[in-house]
This record gives C-alpha cells, structure tokens and sequence, in this order.
C-alpha cells in the first residue's frame, strides 16, 4: 500500500511540476543568440571571445561558459523545434526534484508537510527555470547534493574523486553556476574543519583525526582542477570573477 502511494505521489508531482515549468514559446530573451552561439562552434568550428551582438559593447571580451547546453540547443531545437526544447526542459527538472524529494523524504507520499514544502519550492524554482542554461544548475546542484550525502556515509574511494571530476568537468561546460557546486563543497568541509580544530584547541593528536579528514579536504581538489578544461581555461574563471563583482551586472541581470 506505501509503495503504491509513492507511486501515485511520485506521478502526480511530476506532472504538477511539468506543467508548471512548461513554457511555449520560452520567455528566455537570450535564446537567440544562444542558438548563434551554436552556429560559430558547431558550422565555423570557433568558440566566441568577443560580443558581436550588442551595439553598445561591441568587442567586449568573455567567455561562452554555456557553450555545450547552446550545441544541446541546437541540437534538440533541430529536431525538435521549440516545442521539443520546452519538453525536455520541463521533463528533467521536474523528474529530478520529484526525485530528490522521494529521496530526501521516504514518506513524504503520507506527510501534508512534505507535499507543501514540495509545491511551495517547485513556485519558488519556478521563475529561474524554462528553455535555459540554469535549468542546468538547479539539476546538477540537486545531484551533487544528494551525492555528498551519500558520500559522508561511507569512505571516499578513488572512483567517488573521478566521478566528481567527470561531473564538474561537465557541469563547468555547460554553465558558470558550477562556482555555486564548488561553494557546496566548501561548506561539507566545515564539519571536518571544526572537528580539526576542536582536537588542536584539546591538545589531542590530531594525526589520527586528520589522517581520516584528509580525502574530504582532498575532494575540493578535483572538482576544481576540472573546471579549467574548457575551451577558454583559466580565462573562464576571469569572466566569472569579472561579472561577480561588477555593480552594473549584479543590478542589471537577473
């Protein structure tokens, strides 16, 4: 009977958040030039360097961190239209946060207060998804959350460092908001940080503690390295630095 109100549960919010996030024609302003983008690499086989579309910054030097979801663009919006765009990026967010929640909450088919939470946060993601490249990052943040997770039950292995270099590596080229992956990472390291420093405040060895601390120290490591392996290298962390602290952006761009 609970497996079979999980189901239900499972289906019905999926549905809810599909069409909630459903957006025909896509409100995105930069879908244009997102499907240009595509055109220089995937036809003229170079990655833009320079802004060519705005008469008010032309020339203006950055770098395209969301270079490979513009191909996905492209891609699937030949085949597709937009109609196959605004399908598969309703579908995905809404099967990963309906997942994550049956995940997070194993009985939340049977909790009001989970199934409220559930609707208020798919509202509250509502505005940030649609036909664009952050839809990405709320997925991929979602993922790695869950991850770590698993990660901290259990010992690191060389394959959990790999799996992390592969997921970055991906995530730094399909969209800048990886910085807030790497953020996430920061924070799981508190816990090992104040454990640490409870032992020297102690005068206790420490040796043992950070002997068995050291790979969650390390795992910062390889999830920063491969965000240098995309097309513009350290560059692309320029430009993000850039943007982050610039006024003008920051009050102007949502």
């Amino acid at each position: 009977m609970e497996k079979r109100q999980r189901v239900i549960w499972g289906l019905s919010s999926f549905l809810f958040c599909f069409v909630l996030f459903f957006k025909l024609p896509t409100h995105d302003p930069d879908l244009g030039w997102h499907f240009k983008n595509a055109e220089e690499i995937l036809v003229r086989h170079r990655f833009p360097w320079a802004d060519s579309y705005s008469w008010t910054m032309p020339g203006y030097a950055y770098t395209d961190s969301w270079w490979l979801t513009e191909v996905l663009f492209r891609v699937i919006g030949g085949l597709g239209g937009f109609g196959g765009l605004a399908v598969i990026f309703s579908f995905l967010p809404a099967v990963f946060l309906t997942a994550f929640f049956l995940i997070k909450s194993p009985k939340i088919s049977s909790s009001w207060i989970g199934t409220a939470a559930f609707i208020l946060v798919a509202i509250m993601i509502c505005p940030f998804l649609g036909t664009r490249a952050q839809t990405i990052t709320v997925i991929f943040f979602a993922v790695l959350y869950l991850a770590l997770e698993r990660w901290r039950r259990r010992r690191l292995k060389i394959t959990d460092f790999l799996l992390l270099f592969a997921f970055f590596l991906l995530w730094a080229n399909l969209h800048a908001g990886f910085v807030f992956g790497l953020f996430l990472l920061a924070i799981s390291l508190v816990e090992p940080l104040l454990l640490l420093l409870r032992q020297l405040i102690a005068w206790r060895p420490i040796k043992p503690v950070f002997k068995k601390m050291l790979p969650s120290f390390l795992f910062l490591l390889p999830a920063l390295l491969a965000t240098f392996l995309n097309p513009y290298g350290v560059f692309l962390w320029r430009t993000i630095l850039n943007d982050a602290s610039s006024p003008l952006i920051k009050s102007n761009i949502v």
